[in-house]
């Protein structure tokens, strides 16, 4: 993690722009905190994304202004991710979770490779069965 100190050592100007303590809530920016859980643990709930990233985000992308559901920027950029991800035949909603589809295994073993990381348990399963 980058701290004030090494801000100020790499050299005011650069420091400020390389690092920013509280960027704007975009799906490129959520996507990530979404697939964490997904590989952890198959699933996801939306207040476990929105949670995740509350506390590091703009203050403007956590108020509630003017969404007929009354929900903030981050809420509203959470749900399109995961409505995408369905869309995309990757999630299946079930109630309040959002779980990986075994149809989305091609896409879910090339961001494995690409991170160096594990398939969640029950995709694992899958493929043992086969």
């Amino acid at each position: 993690m980058i701290d004030e100190c090494t801000l100020q050592h790499l050299g005011g100007c650069l420091g400020a722009v390389a690092f920013d303590d509280q960027p704007r809530v975009t799906p490129g920016r959520v996507r990530p905190f979404i697939w964490a859980y997904l590989l952890l643990r198959g699933a996801v709930r939306r207040h476990e994304v929105v949670g995740a990233l509350s506390g590091h985000v703009r203050d403007e992308d956590i108020r509630v202004e003017d969404d007929p559901l009354d929900r903030s920027t981050l809420e509203v950029t959470v749900d399109d991710c995961l409505a995408n991800l369905v869309l995309a035949n990757v999630l299946r909603f079930n109630g309040d979770l959002y779980v990986l589809k075994p149809e989305a295994l091609a896409r879910t073993v090339s961001l494995v490779t690409q991170l160096d990381a594990q398939l969640p348990d029950h995709l694992l399963h899958d493929l043992a069965g086969r």
